[in-house]
């Protein structure tokens, strides 16, 4: 309907780039590029943001896409029963172009490639340790030569230009859950990360069941920062109970998260062999309860036991329930079109001690874990916690929050002052762990942060043209996928892709991340980041 949806503008800025009428508002949503065209729900909560071709006909099917509401289904009196059902899951059979295209990952190089020379012994050893572990899929390694010795045309050349390979060494990954045209691997050069990449461009192994979406397990920081982020929908099936009641008695519920849960909001445990009807009614009443009709996310998480997900990887064995409930919402939602499972013994374990410390508190925020038990980056409330800070065991805080944000701003005196000191920090303390903040965590922060890991990016891959803005978008798409929120402005955005211009300014920063890296506590970031 006309009067359903209410458009409105907002200036953040006036004449001259002068604080305009809405500009605390817009600083308050981390809007920094313009225009920005954001939808919200009813209940005020962001939904999407606009990135079609901006024309009239984009921006209303853009608006009709997003306010128009799901049907719910009515309740169904199945889903509490005495005696729990065993779930029997309709298979999908898989397209023949999906069963006959295997799982690929190949590596384009230039044999006089200093860097692909440097990425060879990285490369046998990440085929080596995948082909070692029984319980991967089946993946074919393969290098193609573009360029011979010399820079001549390589045996493999036609192929390098119709895949339009343009730098040495690229991995891409095709088939499985990758796009026809192939992923690009675009992290830190290690075998840890590459590991990590081929796992989420190949699907669990089919069960018994016949099932064929692809599911991913995802390492517990990333769940904690997407759980945070409130962009997920979170399913347990470890456990359902009430009060003395037993499992069988009720086989699902919704909770309310809290500070010493989980999850920090709403989130469904349920019994894991449900079936296919109470899964619907979970489902439809879990989105409405907590999120909205309009509102369901585009990502879900399965948490499940570390025995079922080994069970999950072992062929020929029967669906276990994270996976089964994860096929579920694949096969019969649009929407997540993604659903990851967790370790929740590997997840509740590792912040055990930020839930004992968040026990009895009111709600708290979170800042997201951008290096695994290393590098934070939050807003100001993270760093006034104390409940956060003993919880995460932090031992910095780096705060940017009187710096101005407005594009014109000028970041390097703020980097000049920042990285050093981030350098200190983690070189003089071991296991250091850094917390850095502004007001939201968004476009300060976040360009601090960005910054501190395009200089070790550069160290650790000794790569001539680290200072692009090819290297920057890189780096914000790591940052970003942990954080999505992050979003440095305009002015920053330009001085990051320009970090480098400089390149004497920086020498000694470099080189003392060069020195740092070499001892125990350096070696822990290179597996990080390679």
């Amino acid at each position: 309907e006309a009067d359903a949806v209410h458009w409105e503008q907002k200036e953040c800025y006036g004449e001259g780039w002068g604080e305009g009428r809405d500009h605390d508002e817009c600083m308050q949503e981390g809007v920094h590029s313009f225009p920005t065209v954001r939808f919200y729900s009813k209940s005020g909560k962001k939904f999407a943001d606009f990135t079609d071709e901006r024309t009239p006909a984009k921006l209303l099917g853009f608006a009709e896409q997003h306010a128009t509401p799901h049907e719910r289904p009515a309740p169904l009196e199945e889903t509490r029963m005495e005696q729990p059902v065993i779930a029997a899951l309709t298979p999908a059979a898989p397209t023949a172009a999906a069963a006959a295209s295997p799982v690929k990952v190949i590596e384009y190089l230039a044999k006089s490639c200093p860097h692909c020379q440097s990425m060879e012994p990285l490369w046998k050893d990440a085929q080596a340790q995948w082909a070692a572990k029984a319980a991967n899929p089946k993946v074919q390694w393969e290098q193609k030569e573009c360029f011979a010795q010399g820079w001549v045309p390589g045996k493999d050349l036609e192929e390098c230009k119709r895949s339009n390979i343009e730098g040495f060494p690229t991995l891409k990954i095709f088939g499985g859950t990758s796009p026809a045209a192939g992923e690009e691997f675009s992290g830190p050069r290690s075998v840890p990360n590459i590991l990590s990449w081929v796992h989420l461009g190949v699907p669990l192994p089919r069960a018994l069941d016949g099932d064929s979406a692809p599911v991913h397990l995802l390492p517990p920081h990333k769940a904690f920062n997407w759980i945070q982020d409130g962009s997920v929908l979170v399913f347990d099936v470890t456990a359902c109970s009430e009060g003395n009641k037993s499992p069988a008695e009720v086989p699902w519920r919704l909770q309310e998260g809290g500070p010493g849960d989980l999850v920090p909001y709403g989130f469904a445990t349920l019994l894991s062999d449900l079936p296919d009807e109470a899964k619907a009614t979970v489902f439809e009443t879990f989105v409405d309860d907590f999120f909205g009709p309009s509102e369901v996310p585009e990502l879900a998480i399965v948490f499940d036991r570390q025995q079922q997900l080994e069970t999950a990887r072992q062929p020929g064995v029967a669906c276990p329930p994270g996976q089964a409930m994860a096929q579920w919402i694949l096969r019969n939602k649009a929407r997540p079109h993604q659903v990851f499972l967790v370790d929740r013994d590997e997840y509740a374990k590792k912040y055990q001690r930020l839930q004992d410390a968040a026990a009895g508190t009111e709600r708290l925020t979170f800042p997201s874990e951008i290096v695994e038990d290393g590098l934070y980056l939050g807003p100001l409330q993270t760093a006034t916690s104390s409940a956060v800070l003993n919880g995460l065991a932090i031992t910095h805080v780096l705060s940017v929050i009187d710096h101005s944000d407005h594009p014109s701003a000028d970041l390097y005196p703020v980097l000049k002052k920042a990285l050093p000191w981030m350098l200190a920090a983690f070189a003089e303390t071991p296991g250091a762990r850094l917390l850095v903040h502004c007001a939201q965590g968004r476009s300060r922060s976040g360009s601090v942060v960005i910054a501190w890991l395009m200089c070790v990016k550069r160290v650790l891959e000794r790569d001539e043209k680290s200072g692009s803005p090819a290297l920057f978008r890189a780096v914000m798409g790591i940052v970003k996928h942990l954080r999505p929120s992050i979003q440095p402005n305009y002015g920053f955005a330009c001085a990051l892709e320009n970090l480098f211009h400089d390149e004497g300014a920086l020498a000694p920063l470099l080189m003392g991340i060069e020195a740092f890296l070499k001892t125990p506590g350096g070696r822990r970031w290179q597996l990080a980041l390679g």
